[in-house]
């Protein structure tokens, strides 16, 4: 995993014309398509076992392809949110999240002026060597890693462990929908749960941008575990912006005024996601978006990022029981490189 410290919001950004042709995303070419389809046809073979679509998921799926996004509020029901919030809890207070982690205690305004200031990424490694994170046997106790360390989030990989977020994360009427929209069955390829804290230094993601995914496809599915208000960051969108890659589009990163300017704040545009424990969220996250930082308490968000891939060229970011993946549909199966079982 790569971590991007960013710029802050007072520096303007420019880039080469190289870059911003890299980085602009555009309908692909019928050449791409049929490459496309060469390339993934284990993808598209899968989608003959997707499941037909009922009224209420044709509904929502017209709705995915106007906006770019979804609202499921209360798709999950009380009882298994309290089981999940429940794992959760559990997972972090066995100190069983991603490490190394960033400390943005040990990020020194001096020593590390250019990690702070320029776009730059850097691997775990790279990180380690600048001394700014913390690792397995730097923590004794969750509270203790939260106090010395103050990372601006923990990374949890839960579907390993728990059969509650298995079956949240491989929905059939969720998947059919996904399905449908990309019209083929991709790859289930990154799956975790993030807590997000206050933090002093905004990353990557606290800027507005678009998921480039190589120009292929994506769609990401959003699991609120707790109440998201304005003062616990909540996720926001461009309603539209999926399908508009004439304006804002071509940079990395967008800072505020930038798209002030086109989707003032409190445009219907602008999709705030103020909402309940239980949501799921599905977007198209080609289309603008930015994760806003919590000012207070903490924020529970599960991901899942759906994207066309090749079983031969993937590498496991999670890790998926074998007699769980024995127990799935063809059509769950399909979902789940093989690379990330055991």
């Amino acid at each position: 995993m790569y971590v991007l410290i960013a710029k802050t919001p007072a520096l303007a950004l420019s880039v080469p014309n190289s870059i911003e042709s890299s980085l602009r995303l555009r309908p692909p070419r019928w050449h791409e398509r049929a490459l496309r389809r060469l390339r993934f046809r284990d993808c598209f073979a899968h989608a003959r076992h997707a499941p037909v679509l009922d009224s209420s998921q044709q509904y929502m799926l017209e709705e995915l392809r106007s906006e770019g996004t979804l609202i499921l509020p209360g798709h999950i029901n009380s009882a298994t949110v309290d089981i999940m919030r429940s794992e959760i809890q559990s997972a972090l207070e066995s100190l069983d999240f991603e490490m190394p982690c960033l400390a943005q205690s040990r990020l020194d305004p001096a020593r590390h002026v250019q990690l702070i200031r320029n776009f730059l990424y850097a691997s775990p490694e790279e990180l380690r060597a600048l001394g700014v994170t913390f690792d397995k046997e730097d923590v004794s106790s969750l509270t203790q890693a939260l106090t010395d360390f103050q990372p601006a989030w923990l990374t949890a990989y839960m579907l390993e462990r728990s059969e509650t977020f298995r079956k949240v994360w491989l929905d059939e009427r969720i998947l059919a929908i996904v399905a449908e929209y990309m019209g083929l069955v991709p790859k289930l390829a990154e799956a975790y749960v993030r807590r997000n804290f206050p933090t002093r230094y905004w990353t990557m993601n606290h800027y507005w941008h678009r998921d480039l995914n190589d120009r292929f496809q994506l769609l990401k599915m959003f699991v609120f575990l707790t109440d998201c208000s304005v003062e616990t960051g909540p996720h926001e969108f461009i309603r539209g912006s999926h399908a508009d890659m004439e304006r804002l589009n071509g940079k990395r990163y967008f800072f505020d005024e930038e798209v002030d300017q086109l989707h003032p704040v409190g445009s219907r545009k602008r999709l705030v996601s103020e909402v309940k424990v239980g949501t799921v969220i599905l977007e198209d996250t080609r289309g603008l978006h930015r994760a806003r930082m919590p000012n207070s308490a903490f924020r529970d968000l599960g991901y899942a990022v759906f994207v066309p891939l090749q079983d031969a060229t993937t590498t496991g970011l999670y890790r998926f029981p074998r007699r769980a993946y024995g127990s799935l549909s063809k059509f769950q199966r399909a979902f789940i490189p093989v690379c990330n079982l055991v």
